[in-house]
């Protein structure tokens, strides 16, 4: 059984975890968009409206397809925006978890 002050401590736990990994995969989104000419330009003109919706919905899209791609499956991403595919190219190129400091007590 798990006290009070357990599971509390366990959902914050869940939730820091959870927003490190997000910033990294936008903080080096962001990052590689500003670096490539055209690239932040063609997100902008994306026929889109930034919404919570909008991205909750891109990103279980790409989680669905990172996990066929480690599965060895071959994936389309052709149903993804130019951000989604900038996204997952990302989340592959600086994977969240290894770009945050760990220390072991």
């Amino acid at each position: 059984d798990m006290s009070r002050g357990q599971a509390t401590a366990n959902c914050v736990h869940a939730m820091v975890a959870a927003s490190d990994t997000t910033f990294c995969l936008l903080f080096w989104t962001i990052f590689n968009l500003s670096q490539t000419p055209g690239a932040w330009e063609r997100c902008r003109a994306t026929d889109w409206e930034i919404s919570s919706s909008f991205l909750h919905d891109e990103l279980v899209q790409i989680g669905t397809l990172k996990a066929q791609a480690t599965a060895g499956k071959i994936v389309d991403t052709s149903s993804l925006t130019y951000l989604g595919r900038a996204l997952m190219e990302t989340a592959r190129v600086y994977p969240p978890v290894w770009t945050l400091p760990r220390v072991l007590d």
